[in-house]
């Protein structure tokens, strides 16, 4: 089965175009092809900074408004909620933005992590026990801790 693209014009199979339920009086299909889409949403993004791609992450996963995430970004004073450090990592040249933190099992957002911390969080939130553990583990082996024979 083909499908024409509406943006390239080109005839192609189905298979080179995004599933949208949607769309099932269309045959299930996004109107433009996986090239067109990806080559739009590029360009989107590029315009834009990311910014929308960053709206629709907030709204969808964690139900915030941008507007909320800058509340909380002012209320840290911009930085990571618990080292209170600004963001380290990186991404193309710019510091990556503060990552939401929420609670697994309610989805409750907590606030705004650094990439470390919310690695770390992430990790030891289903096993705090695992916390004291590699505190223990650290200061046991700290330099001027005790010593292995």
């Amino acid at each position: 089965m083909t499908k024409q693209c509406r943006t390239c014009g080109e005839t192609k199979p189905v298979s080179d175009f995004y599933r949208n339920p949607a769309t099932v009086r269309a045959g299930g299909y996004r109107a433009d092809c996986k090239t067109c889409t990806n080559s739009a949403r590029r360009t989107r993004y590029a315009a834009t900074g990311g910014i929308e791609a960053h709206r629709q992450v907030l709204r969808t996963a964690y139900g915030l408004r941008p507007e909320d995430y800058a509340a909380k970004l002012a209320a840290q004073a911009g930085v990571c909620a618990i080292c209170r450090e600004a963001e380290a990592v990186t991404y193309k040249g710019r510091a990556r933005r503060l990552a939401v933190d929420h609670d697994q099992q309610t989805g409750r957002v907590r606030g705004l992590l650094c990439q470390r911390c919310n690695l770390l969080v992430g990790a030891l939130e289903q096993e705090p026990a695992l916390l004291e553990a590699a505190v223990a583990y650290l200061r046991h082996h700290a330099p001027d801790g005790p010593v292995q024979h």
